[in-house]
């Protein structure tokens, strides 16, 4: 999460059959294991029953008593807590403080943290209410719908047909 986001790179179009429907082919020829596709991801977060995480950078087993969110009590290390920009406070802190959603300490010995798995999902929802139907724009229709005619409206975010 610390590393800086790159461009996307697109080497693919989309085609269409009736017998196969939609399916992806390389732009020109390409050469043995080349990078054909790579985009940014719609939202990151912890992994599933992970360990306690910083939700701003991901530096695992962040001091317990000590790196919590000023705003919402919620793990957040210290350097993290000092950037307003960090991913945190851009998207779930609100949320968690409005909702009064509490984080409790893990038992000692535990080391899954099943508290941050609301995180990704929670994250998801706010970027598709935030960014004014980004889902429809990046998770749109390459060309035509499964199993439909060629004549779909084509990719939101690419222009593809």
């Amino acid at each position: 999460m610390t590393s800086p986001p790159t461009l996307s790179v697109n080497r693919t179009a989309v085609q269409w059959s009736p017998v196969c429907g939609r399916y992806l082919v390389a732009k020109g020829a390409t050469r043995g294991h080349g990078l054909l596709i790579e985009e940014l991801p719609f939202a990151v977060g912890p992994k599933c029953n992970g360990p306690v995480v910083c939700l701003g950078c991901y530096e695992p087993d962040p001091d317990p008593e000590e790196e919590l969110c000023s705003e919402c009590g919620w793990p957040l290390c210290a350097e993290c807590a000092q950037q307003a920009d960090n991913a945190h406070f851009q998207l779930e802190c609100r949320e968690l403080k409005d909702a009064r959603a509490r984080f409790f300490r893990l038992p000692s010995g535990s080391s899954h943290c099943p508290q941050l798995d609301c995180i990704m999902p929670l994250r998801v929802l706010l970027a598709k209410e935030g960014e004014s139907g980004a889902m429809g724009q990046r998770g749109g229709t390459h060309g035509a719908p499964q199993g439909g005619a060629p004549e779909g409206r084509g990719c939101l975010a690419c222009g593809s047909r």
